[in-house]
């Protein structure tokens, strides 16, 4: 919970980010990740009803992760800045774990 609390959100994904991953999210720019600290911003009632409507994290990446290569492994908290930059553009800006259907790219 602490984590959270001192770390951040993409407001227009709907996610909470840890304070490892929010550089990288902050240079995708704001029209894929508009980060903001969970804090220290003012969170409006558009942001907080996008919040619930995504249903949290694990709902994010249910979409966002849902065609990842078999044999793949996703980084985890002790990844280096470049597997966890490579993922992060991989996931959100390229959206090649998304179902074909659902990328905007």
């Amino acid at each position: 919970m602490l984590q959270i609390l001192n770390g951040r959100r993409s407001a227009n994904i709907g996610v909470f980010i840890c304070l490892k991953c929010c550089g990288v999210h902050r240079s995708l720019g704001t029209h894929i990740s508009k980060v903001l600290s969970v804090t220290l911003d003012e969170w409006s009632d558009d942001e907080v009803d996008a919040m619930i409507e995504v249903g949290g994290n694990a709902s994010a990446n249910s979409i966002y992760e849902a065609y990842i290569p078999e044999g793949y492994t996703k980084p985890g908290p002790d990844a280096n800045p470049e597997q966890r930059s490579k993922f992060i553009r991989s996931k959100y800006e390229l959206q090649e774990f998304l179902k074909p259907s659902l990328r905007i790219v």
